[in-house]
Formats: C-alpha cells, sequence, structure tokens
C-alpha cells in the first residue's frame, strides 16, 4: 500500500491510458518516517519489511518502549501519550493495534490536525485496508 501510495498509482494509469511513457511518478520511500503504532506481531512484521526501504521508522506502544526500541532497532518508540510527535514526524502512520474500546478512537480530529501535509494514515484490518490522507 505504501509503495503504491507514494508511486501515485492513480496518475501512473492515467498515464499509461493516455500514452505518457517513462515519466517518473511520485516519490520514493528512501528516507521518509514510518511511524507504527502497534509493535506486536503485525508490527514487527511491517518492520522487517520496511527496513528493506530505508525508512526512519518510530513507533508506539502501550509499555516497555524502552525494550522494544532496542528489541526492533527503532530510533524512537513512545508510549500512547506521545502520539502527537508519531503523528508530527510521520510521513506514513500504520495502525496495526487491535479495534478495541481503548484504540477506537486513537485517531481523532484532534490526532490528524498534528499530521504533516501530504502524510497518510493506513489501518490494517483483516480483510481491508483502510486509508487517509491530510
Amino acid at each position: 500500500m505504501m509503495i503504491g501510495l507514494s508511486r501515485n498509482v492513480p496518475v501512473m494509469a492515467n498515464n499509461m491510458a493516455n500514452r505518457k511513457m517513462g515519466e517518473p511518478q511520485g516519490i520514493s520511500l528512501q528516507g521518509k518516517t514510518a511511524g507504527i503504532i502497534g509493535l506486536g506481531g503485525i508490527g514487527k512484521a511491517l518492520i522487517r519489511r520496511l527496513k528493506t526501504f530505508d525508512m526512519r521508522i518510530i513507533g508506539i506502544k502501550r509499555n516497555n518502549t524502552e525494550r522494544a526500541k532496542k528489541e526492533l532497532d527503532l530510533e524512537w518508540v513512545g508510549p500512547p501519550e506521545e502520539i502527537g510527535r508519531l503523528l508530527k514526524e510521520s510521513d506514513y502512520v500504520i495502525l496495526t493495534l487491535p479495534l478495541t474500546g481503548e484504540s477506537r478512537n486513537i485517531i481523532d480530529s484532534d490526532a490528524i490536525s498534528y499530521m504533516k501535509e501530504g502524510a497518510f494514515i493506513i489501518r490494517l484490518e483483516k480483510n481491508q485496508t483502510l486509508l487517509y490522507s491530510k
């Protein structure tokens, strides 16, 4: 999903339909910041994949933030109370935590106001992926 967003797939498809080939599209993931909210099994698997793109990776974890930072080799891991920092710094915010009463409104209009212009939110669900772009 992040590759498709960064390469602006809808524009690329339009260019192909209009026979505009060979024009560079989008941006590279290299050097961008991925903010992962939820560092459980899915978050860890995502981190392994994102490291190959030479991205800066930061995260939010409910507890043991220092241990998670060291174990996952991340630049920064904070508690849920510091979600504003993650949102301010991230080009891509990926929610990998389960949907519970506690996490249901973790991203609200106030949280979105912290985000960079042009940043994306990606919510991974069992059978769907939800997107938001600021």
